[in-house]
């Protein structure tokens, strides 16, 4: 069977609603096709067509990615129908490859879609390129997508945001820089005492990951509530603490603060907030949650008995303040941090100006991509010594094995200080923290080079036990640009 493939009209629209209701047995589909139309979400719909009579039907709607740097554009691949007579005859496949052109033609890059994964993939969508674009409805094999231009997807990590039509309600995600101005509303409105701090502290931890006044080390997790039309309505904050009052394992997830728009309480977003939070935690190793609340707020009391949380006793606090040495009264300690690929933003500058010493152009978009793509691919693990949610220096290690001993070896290829921030001990602990890098994966050695002019970092090495060696001879081949 050849199908004819054109664009829906709307002379089409009634016999498009016959598909659907006929090939998913009932009216939901066909609802969200008319809901994406007038919503102004549609961008590509085409049905196929046998001797006049319309057998088949894809949509293609807008789906933007929501990232750390901005909005990227994407489409989603849904729905799609064909008749149940004439289902498996090759109509579906046709409706994909020709939707798939018209919107190459059109100028769109990425395509994603919740489809079955022994069909989809034939037509070049993976799961592999969806592995960091998250979505409220799946995660797994089905979960795929496509770059209409190859390397749309370097660098994208983000949530998917499906428009209103497809039903996802209230939607549970992580938060990203765009929610800045949303999540310190929220944070004002929890704790309103803190006012003038809540705008440092989400900085702190778009910049490291964590807040200025928290241990640089303990991991956290934020998650915030999207309404379906526009805006935020809710957060939770939580981390993995080593040990809490009253529970009887460690560590503990703690669910350090956790808000809801009064306009949208007891509609269970409180509870979807914190289930995320609970899954997140189990995955960190941790079997219980544990709170806190003052004393006076029922309401908040009240909020936690009804996700679960038992009340595990009650503490008064008591406070002491000591006078500090000025070393110690500094405003932002020194803080050492392994990043992912969310905060390459953190570095990249840096790492821009380390090419630059090498005698690289400036190329900062370029510096960011190349960071995000080896942190993305576990392809490189990079630290940063961190002040005040800005970086002093970094270090980038590559993978390697050594043939002789059987095991891991990490390449130092890069160490770098900002000019301000030399000689005050910034070198030493990426240094430190290498080698416990290093360590803690069982590698047999440390390597790097230097250049021969470069004494300043020679002599940094040296007095940090590294020995030059002069057993071997290192030899390196160019080759052509491109590898031709």
């Amino acid at each position: 069977m050849t199908p004819t493939i054109r664009h829906e009209t709307p002379a089409d629209h009634e016999a498009v609603r016959h598909v659907h209701r006929l090939a998913f047995g009932q009216d939901d589909e066909a609802g969200i096709v008319d809901a994406l139309r007038t919503g102004g979400h549609s961008r590509v719909s085409l049905v196929a067509e046998v001797e006049g009579r319309v057998v088949g039907h894809v949509l293609f709607s807008d789906l933007p990615v929501l990232t750390d740097g901005g909005t990227v554009a994407a489409l989603s691949l849904a729905p799609m129908a064909v008749l149940p007579e004439v289902q498996r005859r090759g109509v579906g496949s046709a409706l994909v490859r020709e939707g798939l052109e018209v919107c190459r033609a059109a100028g769109h890059r990425i395509v994603v879609v919740l489809g079955h994964p022994a069909f989809y993939p034939r037509f070049g969508f993976s799961a592999g390129l969806a592995e960091r674009l998250s979505n409220p409805f799946h995660e797994g094999e089905a979960w795929l997508a496509l770059e209409l231009v190859q390397g749309a997807l370097g660098g994208v990590a983000g949530w998917v945001r499906y428009p209103p039509p497809f039903g996802a309600g209230v939607q549970v995600r992580p938060v990203y820089r765009p929610d800045r101005d949303e999540w310190v509303r929220m944070r004002t409105s929890l704790w309103p005492d803190d006012s003038g701090e809540h705008g440092d502290d989400v900085d702190a931890f778009f910049a490291t990951g964590t807040f200025r006044w928290s241990e640089g080390l303990l991991p956290w997790k934020v998650l915030v509530a999207e309404r379906p039309t526009d805006g935020l309505c809710g957060f939770v904050e939580a981390s993995i603490r080593p040990f809490v009052d009253g529970c009887t394992t460690r560590p503990v997830g703690y669910v350090e603060g956790w808000f809801v728009d009064p306009d949208v309480r007891r509609q269970g977003i409180g509870r979807k907030l914190v289930k995320a939070v609970e899954k997140w935690a189990a995955a960190h190793g941790c079997v219980e949650m544990a709170s806190d609340a003052l004393l006076v707020k029922a309401v908040s009391h009240e909020a936690h008995r009804a996700v679960g949380f038992e009340e595990s006793g009650r503490l008064v606090h008591f406070r002491k303040r000591l006078e500090r040495s000025s070393v110690e009264a500094a405003d932002h300690p020194l803080v050492t941090l392994r990043l992912t690929a969310e905060q390459v933003e953190l570095v990249a500058p840096l790492f821009d100006a380390y090419r630059q010493f090498y005698g690289q152009p400036p190329d900062p978009d370029g510096a960011r991509r190349f960071l995000a793509e080896r942190l993305s691919r576990g392809e490189s693990v990079v630290y940063a010594v961190i002040e005040g949610g800005r970086a002093l220096g970094f270090t980038q290690l590559y993978p390697s094995f050594s043939s002789a001993s059987m095991r891991p070896i990490w390449f130092l290829n890069d160490l770098f200080v900002a000019e301000d921030a030399r000689r005050l001990g910034v070198g030493g602990r990426l240094l430190r923290a290498a080698r416990d890098h290093a360590l803690k994966t069982g590698a047999a050695r440390l390597a790097l080079s230097t250049a021969v002019t470069n004494t300043t970092a020679q002599a940094l090495y040296e007095r940090d036990g590294w020995r030059r060696d002069t057993a071997f001879l290192h030899y390196e081949y160019e080759l052509p640009k491109g590898g031709g």
